[in-house]
């Protein structure tokens, strides 16, 4: 069954994670992406160990449900190359700040007057607009400037970043949504447009909620607020692992056979930050952090599968605290078929994820794995209208590399 994408052609020239994250999605959906990479490849096929073959294992997950054509854009022939297959191409995607972009000639203005319906995406740390245009960026300045290393570590520690790349990962996931708002209007008009996304707006965004509830400086409280003085949290400890858990829902009595059941009437009885059925004892509650041990006394007999088993048979919403190969093996990971192995070309069978939508009538791809660097230059070009001595003189001429 054909992807909702199946028949746009995207070409992608960009390297690290954010376009690669987008691309992915745009893949997975069923448009055929050609990543356009240097000679030397993408820079993160070395972001390694680990290693999937000659790749590492972040350039495999981010560049599935791709075909890679080498062409060294640092000569004209091969920036040449690249405007000939952009006419015919449905979305571009760069990740080059405005003075570089202008100085490969790639400037929206020239490849909108070339196709019309070509939808450009430009994926940058700041954005190409704006007096920050041509700033470089990195995940932790990002995260620095947009402020959210401040809310992470442990007081007074200095700040830690974010654990994965939220900046980038976040853009590319901002840059599908707004490719297909382009889609969408160029259905109706024919016509294809700009679009700009960037890590730092991408960050802001997120922020949004926080924010929002900055609007009582008196009181520095609640469940946005203290993010920013609260140290990280971690579950509660039982016979063989942590549980996480929250009561927002649970009624009196179900609170009062929870109490029962675990043995926690005296510590309870008498003690008033238990009131509200122990809502504010536990997850983000004013007195979490006080009554742990209150808790972790009464599960400290008890295995994980039986207190989980018990809060959510009265109604509260809890989770054990998983590892990665926890996750993996996540029954409702399967139930969602997001874990896939493909045959890679040098690694044999490996692992990938799949897409995290489901479509009812035109499915994501099961992933094909990512591409040998310039496994398909030649059959691309083919496709584009080059011609067999065209292509070798393009090869002889080292423009492009199979």
């Amino acid at each position: 069954m054909d992807g909702a994408l199946e028949g746009l052609i995207v070409i992608d020239i960009t390297e690290g994670i954010a376009g690669p994250q987008c691309s992915r999605h745009l893949g997975d959906a069923g448009a055929t992406v050609v990543k356009v990479e240097p000679p030397d490849g993408d820079v993160v096929r070395g972001w390694g160990p680990p290693f999937v073959g000659d790749d590492s294992a972040v350039f495999v997950e981010l560049n599935a449900n791709k075909r890679s054509l080498v062409c060294d854009m640092t000569h004209q022939r091969g920036r040449s190359l690249l405007r000939r297959l952009l006419a015919n191409a449905d979305i571009f995607m760069h990740d080059r700040i405005p003075s570089d972009a202008a100085a490969m000639e790639i400037e929206d203005e020239r490849l909108h007057r070339a196709n019309p319906k070509l939808i450009s995406c430009a994926l940058t740390p700041f954005s190409d607009d704006g007096p920050y245009r041509d700033w470089e960026g990195s995940e932790l300045t990002v995260q620095a400037m947009s402020d959210y290393i401040r809310t992470l570590g442990h007081l007074p520690d200095h700040p830690a970043r974010l654990g994965f790349e939220a900046a980038q990962m976040n853009c590319g996931v901002f840059a599908f949504q707004a490719i297909m708002a382009a889609l969408y209007q160029r259905s109706k008009t024919g016509r294809g447009q700009r679009v700009a996304t960037s890590w730092f707006g991408s960050l802001v965004h997120m922020h949004g909620l926080t924010w929002a509830a900055f609007t009582n400086p008196d009181y520095w409280g609640g469940q946005h607020h203290d993010l920013y003085t609260d140290p990280p949290r971690h579950g509660y400890a039982c016979s063989d692992g942590e549980v996480l858990f929250t009561l927002g829902r649970i009624s009196e009595e179900q609170w009062s056979g929870l109490v029962a059941e675990l043995g926690m009437e005296n510590a309870v009885r008498d003690d008033p930050r238990f009131s509200d059925q122990g809502r504010e004892s536990v997850g983000v509650g004013d007195y979490a952090r006080d009554l742990r041990h209150v808790w972790e006394t009464a599960f400290a007999d008890r295995p994980r599968a039986e207190v989980l088993s018990l809060l959510q048979s009265v109604g509260a919403n809890a989770v054990p605290v998983n590892t990665y190969a926890d996750v993996l093996a996540e029954e409702q990971l399967e139930a969602v078929a997001m874990v896939h192995e493909v045959d890679h070309p040098t690694a044999g069978r490996v692992r990938t994820l799949g897409a995290p939508w489901k479509l009812s009538d035109t499915p994501s791809r099961v992933p094909t794995p990512a591409p040998r660097l310039g496994a398909d230059s030649r059959e691309v070009l083919q496709e584009f209208g080059l011609g067999p001595a065209e292509i070798d003189d393009l090869i002889d001429a080292g423009i492009v590399a199979v």
